[in-house]
C-alpha cells in the first residue's frame, strides 16, 4: 500500500461557501433515498466533508496567526529604525 501524501489546495472564502452550499443540497437529496448503499456512501461523504471543514478552519486560523506575527515583526522593525 502506498504511503499517503498531503496535498495543499487553495480555497477562497467564496469558494468555501459554494462548497458548503453544494454539500448541503447533496445531503438534502440523500435524506430521501431508499438505497442503503447510497445512504452509506452519503454518510461517508459527510464524514469526509466534516474533516475538510475542520482542516479549512484550522488553516484559516493558522494563516491569521502568521499574518499577525508578520505584521507585529514589521511594526517592531520600523520602530527600531
Amino acid at each position: 500500500m502506498k504511503k499517503r501524501r498531503s496535498v495543499t489546495i487553495s480555497v477562497t472564502p467564496a469558494e468555501y461557501d459554494s462548497i458548503c452550499t453544494a454539500f448541503g443540497e447533496y445531503f438534502n437529496k440523500c435524506e430521501g433515498a431508499d438505497d442503503d448503499v447510497f445512504v452509506e456512501d452519503a454518510n461517508r461523504d459527510g464524514n469526509n466533508f466534516k474533516t475538510f471543514q475542520k482542516k479549512y478552519k484550522r488553516a484559516c486560523q493558522r494563516q491569521l496567526v502568521k499574518d499577525t506575527v508578520k505584521k507585529a515583526l514589521a511594526t517592531q522593525k520600523s520602530k527600531e529604525r
